[in-house]
């Protein structure tokens, strides 16, 4: 069978030939970098320099050696038990070196000695701590062991 040809392409037209902008330049006026104010302003006195504090100094209780502490007796029922242990006490020593106020911090288990230990301890005499050389009341820890011979 006889097809007639096929029909001839379209044919699109060409696109126009690519022309770039013309380039321009602008000249930006040159502005000199000049002072255009002065004034006449002082400037701030420096800062006096920060007022240290020294840290105060401070000297904690001691036992005073003239009037020393006895060592507390151990109580008979605990020796008999056989109780041994080791207390921390914890006091506050007044300007006078007398012991104004006392407790247990750590227990040595039985209560009989840290009773023993705080009797004692009231007895006491310190030379009370001082703050730059001045005395004033002040918390100490004492350690007492407990042990049978």
């Amino acid at each position: 069978p006889d097809l007639p040809p096929p029909p001839p392409p379209a044919l699109a037209p060409p696109p126009p030939p690519y022309i770039p902008p013309p380039e321009i330049q602008i000249r930006q006026p040159i502005t000199p970098n000049a002072i255009t104010a002065v004034t006449s302003v002082k400037p701030p006195e420096p800062l006096p320099p920060p007022v240290v504090k020294a840290e105060p100094v401070r000297v904690p209780p001691v036992i005073d050696p003239a009037r020393a502490c006895r060592q507390p007796e151990y109580p008979a029922a605990s020796k008999r038990l056989e109780e041994t242990g080791a207390v921390v006490l914890q006091f506050l020593v007044g300007i006078d070196g007398a012991v104004i106020e006392s407790k247990v911090e750590t227990t040595s288990g039985h209560s009989r000695l840290d009773e023993a230990a705080l009797g004692a301890l009231a007895r006491c005499r310190f030379k009370a701590g001082t703050v730059d050389g001045k005395a004033e009341q002040s918390w100490a820890r004492l350690r007492y062991v407990w042990k049978l011979e």
